[in-house]
């Protein structure tokens, strides 16, 4: 028997087999994906402090306004950025000179919206004084742009993956962090004024503002931030219509590169944190680079 095939049924053919090879490409790559997820959460369940029942104090000094603490890494001291608004991040050179086990690459985002691919790691050993972390996952980053102007070197970022396996005390005056695993050794000042925070998917500690029962949005209490009260552009449409700014133009140094930000300054008169602190006369920014609002080092 004589088979025609028609011109239409061979077009019909070749889209179907087009079609199949597309899911089959589709469905590898979702099942890469899913193995990438599930080997990162895997590794975030390996993170582990290594010490119980102990308190740790650790001078630090400030660059810049930013905090930064000494670090061991495979037995060697380096200077890092103590940066509660951010992972663990290792500078790219220190990275490749170090034998880390390696787990994806992943996308990560700077406070101005800038994206880039980095490898996800994960770090055998870090220790602050003598307090060891284990297992611990780590970003590996061009961090040269942060080292602009800076007259101290430093290895990388020690980022909120670490912190939030301890209790942590930042005391400003005397330049000393204190590290415990029970909140019964942390020391308080009788003066001294409280509020509860949360913690956002990523562990930053935020807190809610608002002012004159006007609601602002939640801010993360970023230790990597040597700015005061930061919101983004947008939220000053929350103020009301007859507040006064003042422009000024710069630049702001993220983690990825410089870029150029126009920022808009006023006083809040009464600024309240979950609706217990209240703070009077604060000056906060708002700025068209940011895309989150940040509490920073200078407040």
């Amino acid at each position: 028997r004589n088979l025609k095939i028609s011109n239409f049924s061979i077009y019909n053919m070749k889209k179907a087999i087009k079609a199949l090879i597309l899911i089959s490409v589709s469905l590898f790559l979702s099942n890469c994906s899913i193995f990438s997820y599930k080997k990162y959460h895997k590794a975030l369940e390996n993170e582990k402090m290594v010490q119980y029942y102990f308190r740790k104090e650790i001078p630090f000094f400030e660059e810049r306004g930013q905090i930064i603490v000494a670090v061991k890494v495979n037995e060697q001291w380096q200077n890092f950025i103590f940066d509660t608004g951010a992972g663990t991040i290792l500078d790219e050179k220190f990275y490749k000179s170090l034998n880390i086990k390696k787990i994806r690459k992943q996308k990560r985002m700077d406070s101005a919206g800038n994206v880039k691919y980095s490898e996800l790691g994960v770090l055998d050993k870090l220790s602050i004084g003598n307090i060891d972390f284990t297992s611990i996952i780590v970003n590996a980053a061009d961090l040269s742009n942060l080292q602009q102007n800076s007259c101290t070197k430093f290895a990388g970022i020690l980022g909120r993956n670490v912190m939030h396996k301890a209790i942590w005390q930042i005391d400003y005056r005397k330049k000393i962090i204190t590290i415990t695993d029970h909140r019964d050794s942390i020391k308080h000042t009788p003066d001294r004024q409280t509020f509860a925070f949360l913690t956002n998917s990523s562990n930053t500690p935020t807190v809610r503002l608002s002012t004159e029962n006007k609601y602002l949005g939640e801010a993360e209490i970023d230790t990597g931030n040597n700015g005061g009260i930061d919101f983004p552009k947008k939220t000053m449409e929350k103020l009301p219509k007859n507040t006064t700014f003042i422009k000024s133009y710069g630049t702001v140094n993220t983690v990825f590169k410089e870029v150029k930000d126009t920022s808009y300054t006023t006083v809040i008169h009464s600024l309240a944190f979950e609706g217990k602190l209240n703070i009077k006369n604060e000056l906060v920014a708002f700025h068209s680079t940011q895309t989150h609002s940040l509490i920073g080092n200078e407040f």
